[in-house]
């Protein structure tokens, strides 16, 4: 349609709609670029599509319909109808594309909304993965051949102390390890000419110390085929390594400690059957190094045909009772047929339904400490048979002994009391006193081979130990009266009680302490005391102290232990003054011991020794108090 210029004009209802066209289009605009969440922007530009195009749907179909139309008459209102048509026609296509549209948009913000925070909030998938080397202490790089120069990540820079940017490869290898730059740069040359991956392991200088690092990259070549760069990664593993290096070191110790004290480790798997040995075992059994160990039966046929079947029955308990296994046996080593005796010992472990899986155990050579006990059992049993031999013989000849010596002794006191002249009386007297002396001697003997060979019993019979304090009392008053020594004799009134007991060993023991006592006090006094701190009561077993206390020549500290053994005193000094086998306080030592009790000394060299000893009886009844009474102690309770 031509204005009266001449000129083509739209029609005026034409213009109206652009403008109001134009004024949608700005008012939506505006409105999508406000703040608003990104869901609800997604559907605003759903809107807006939707909009435009049913606008220019509208527009086309009205200016087609102006086009076919135009004549000189006024305006032409069924441009309207057609913009309207056509508007309800862009609307439909327009509304069915946007609900396409829109369920996309939701489907996928409810794929968004089912993932992880993490991965959701995460802006960048790169700086995830670059957090994550940073926590393995892994650093990528990249080298340029052409520049020589290197690339690393950030972290990685700050780790090695370098700064941001490039850095040359001098700078590398000023801060390898001189003993490792050689085999680094050998790995170096061979990937970059051969298109190998580049893997080693190196000591590297950053932070003030040499780290090790673990270095894996690769050489990517142009399409000529020259190589151009080399892209890698460097990991610290210093701590690894160090740890590496712990375990070893505990490992060589432990080989080195096993191998010298010759002690061989074997792991027996019970699924397969199969048994590993370490290079010990295979020393010990003289077998060739298999690098497999051996299989069960394997080993069987190497130990003893008379050990086998017992070692197999004490494998198979260990199986069912799950203890811990220790036992011996020979073998016959296979390289030189040499019989050893192998010392074995070893754990079983169980799953966790208590089934045995694994046996682990230990080897190791006892033959020369097996043969060394065996010759001293040997040599123990030949001396126990040549001491029995010796009793037997002491215990014969004494009792042969001892019977002339009593005739020589009678007839000496029946000539005594004749009619001999005081010579002969002086005479006879010494050859009585010799005779005594001997037969002491004597008996001290026979005790001693009757104890050694056994033939010592406990003959238990009922007893008073107020009746032992009597005879005692009797026995040396004379003696130590003679030489001017006091013999004080007490017992505790809480043993004036029958008990049962071999009182003939308890009285050999006093009569020794007792009769050595009044031997060696030249002066002074001998103190005999009997005491017990248990209460006596019928039925029940105490234990009695008997204490021997003199003022004589006493014991230097360094013999006290030594004058305990056959045929000893103090020194040779004591002997030749005194005279004495030195067998008393070896067999009271002996009769204490057998009475269920010890004997010990408390001596001062110059001012007296004080000997004790105990020994256990059972109480068979409370005797009446007038017994005590009767041998002069005052009974319990009286004032």
């Amino acid at each position: 349609m031509r204005g009266h210029d001449g000129r083509d004009r739209q029609p005026a209802g034409t213009d109206s709609q652009s403008r109001w066209r134009d004024r949608t289009i700005s008012r939506a605009l505006s409105f999508f670029t406000e703040g608003c969440p990104t869901g609800d922007r997604r559907r605003h530009v759903i809107l807006i599509a939707t909009a435009l195009a049913s606008l220019a749907i509208g527009v086309i179909v009205t200016r087609n319909a102006n086009v076919s139309s135009a004549g000189p008459s006024g305006p032409d209102y069924s441009s309207l109808l057609w913009f309207a048509l056509g508007l309800l026609v862009g609307a439909g296509l327009s509304l069915w594309a946007g609900s396409r549209g829109s369920a996309a948009i939701v489907a996928a913000e409810t794929r968004g909304a089912d993932r992880p925070p993490a991965i959701a909030e995460s802006a960048d998938s790169a700086e995830a993965f670059s957090h994550a080397a940073t926590m393995a202490r892994i650093y990528p790089w990249t080298f340029d051949l052409a520049t020589r120069m290197f690339i690393t990540s950030a972290e990685g820079a700050v780790v090695i102390g370098w700064s941001p940017g490039p850095h040359s490869l001098e700078e590398l290898i000023a801060a390898v390890h001189p003993e490792d730059l050689p085999r680094m740069q050998s790995a170096w040359l061979a990937s970059a000419t051969t298109g190998q991956a580049y893997d080693i392991e190196h000591r590297l200088f950053f932070g003030g110390a040499y780290h090790w690092v673990h270095v894996k990259a690769r050489f990517y070549a142009d399409r000529a085929g020259a190589v151009v760069r080399a892209v890698g990664v460097t990991q610290d593993i210093t701590e690894r390594r160090e740890a590496a290096e712990r375990i070893q070191a505990l490992a060589d110790r432990f080989t080195l400690a096993t191998r010298a004290a010759g002690i061989g480790i074997w792991d027996y798997d019970l699924r397969s059957g199969r048994v590993v040995w370490s290079d010990e075992m295979y020393r010990l059994y003289g077998v060739a190094d298999g690098g497999e160990g051996c299989s069960y039966s394997e080993w069987q046929a190497l130990v003893h045909p008379e050990d086998r079947e017992r070692i197999a029955a004490e494998h198979a308990a260990v199986l069912t009772s799950g203890r811990e296994y220790s036992s011996q046996f020979r073998i016959r080593r296979r390289d030189d047929g040499r019989l050893r005796m192998l010392k074995v010992r070893a754990i079983l472990y169980q799953d966790d339904d208590g089934r045995p899986v694994r046996v682990l155990g230990t080897n190791w050579d006892i033959t020369e400490h097996y043969q060394a006990l065996s010759a001293a059992e040997e040599a123990r049993a030949l001396a126990e048979a040549a001491s029995a031999a010796k009793s037997r013989f002491l215990a014969n000849m004494s009792h042969e002994l001892r019977t002339p010596l009593n005739a020589i002794i009678g007839f000496a006191s029946l000539l005594t009391a004749g009619q001999a002249t005081p010579e002969q009386k002086e005479n006879l007297d010494i050859i009585e006193g010799a005779g005594k002396h001997l037969l002491t001697l004597i008996e001290n003997i026979l005790q001693l081979s009757r104890i050694e060979s056994g033939g010592t019993k406990i003959n238990p019979t009922e007893f008073s130990m107020a009746a032992e304090m009597d005879f005692v009392r009797s026995l040396f008053g004379p003696e130590a009266g003679a030489k001017g020594v006091g013999l004080i004799v007490t017992g505790d009134p809480a043993l004036d009680c029958t008990l049962w007991g071999d009182y003939h060993l308890f009285r050999r023991i006093l009569i020794n302490l007792i009769g050595n006592a009044v031997k060696f006090t030249i002066a002074g006094r001998v103190e005999v005391r009997a005491e017990t701190a248990d209460q006596p009561a019928p039925g029940t077993r105490i234990t009695i102290v008997c204490h021997v206390i003199d003022t004589g020549i006493g014991i230097r500290p360094e013999n006290r232990d030594r004058i305990f053994e056959m045929f000893e005193q103090e020194d040779n000094s004591t002997t030749r003054q005194f005279g004495g086998p030195g067998l008393g306080l070896a067999i009271s030592q002996r009769l204490a011991t057998m009475l269920g009790g010890r004997i010990w000394l408390q001596s001062t060299s110059g001012r007296g020794s004080h000997f004790a000893f105990s020994a256990c009886f059972e109480v068979v009844s409370a005797n009446p108090a007038r017994r005590t009474a009767a041998r002069g102690c005052r009974p319990a309770g009286q004032a």
